[in-house]
């Protein structure tokens, strides 16, 4: 199965996952990230051995592939986020992701800058050894051939010293040139592998961005509901004291009305 099949098949299922069981997936993918990015910080400060630097392509573009399959489920995260904590959340792994891929990129700059000032410096030593055995030859050759005219002999003898560490010297500043070479071009291969990380880290940002907006509309929204069923309910409570008010008027009315009829008629009862 290819990486992309194996990547949409991912997708799919980070797809019909809840919320819950996409924060749980999205820390183990930053767990294991974050003990991969350990063991490259310990190389960063340490000697380089040979099967390290052997390695050392395949472990980046692990590091490289998880870092971007987290992202693509965090994108997932973010879409999934209905309300503030959620996009909180979904903007706290944002976080964590974007400091994990900063902490990669310092950690392979500083070991490929290492490298190469390890190649230099074994060059350095290289050179300076080869320049002394060069000089111990030629003293040994014109020894051997019995050569005591000192003033062609060591005239000689100087020229081709001369001779032999120009060219040492030409070699070493070519070699070096060709260092940096490489040096520069690990280190663009590096900006250039990570570019579609970048992208993701731009449509990460403008997904945190509207999902803010929207879940800022949604909490407004239900804000101003909430008002509207408070006053209500205030406008019914009112409406209630006012119809009890104008009950109890009704009933004192008719208390008055009994109670004069009551009266008139004992009047009446009374001239009878």
């Amino acid at each position: 199965m290819s990486d992309l099949n194996q990547k949409l098949i991912g997708k799919q299922q980070a797809n019909n996952m809840t919320f819950d069981q996409m924060t749980l997936k999205i820390t183990q993918q930053l767990s294991s990230i974050t003990q991969k990015n350990q063991t490259l910080m310990k190389k960063a400060e340490s000697e380089y051995d040979a099967q390290f630097l052997k390695n050392f392509d395949i472990f980046k573009k692990q590091i490289q592939s998880e870092i971007s399959d987290t992202q693509e489920t965090i994108k997932i995260l973010v879409n999934k986020a209905k309300n503030q904590p959620q996009k909180m959340q979904a903007k706290k792994y944002s976080d964590q992701i974007s400091q994990e891929f900063d902490r990669y990129k310092n950690s392979v700059k500083k070991i490929v800058n290492n490298s190469f000032a390890q190649k230099q410096e074994n060059l350095r030593k290289s050179s300076v050894l080869n320049n002394s055995r060069s000089i111990d030859s030629d003293e040994g050759t014109i020894d051997q051939s019995g050569r005591n005219d000192s003033r062609f002999g060591n005239k000689n003898q100087q020229q081709q010293q001369q001779q032999a560490q120009q060219r040492q010297y030409n070699d070493f500043i070519d070699y070096e040139n060709q260092l940096n070479r490489e040096r520069q071009e690990e280190l663009n291969k590096l900006e250039k592998d990570t570019e579609g990380i970048y992208n993701n880290f731009q449509k990460i940002a403008e997904l945190n961005n509207q999902q803010g907006i929207m879940v800022d509309v949604i909490d407004d929204t239900t804000f101003q509901t909430q008002q509207q069923v408070k006053a209500a309910k205030q406008e019914m409570v009112q409406a209630d004291k006012h119809q009890s008010s104008a009950k109890r008027k009704y009933i004192i009315f008719a208390l008055i009305i009994l109670i004069a009829l009551g009266v008139t008629l004992a009047i009446v009862f009374t001239q009878m």
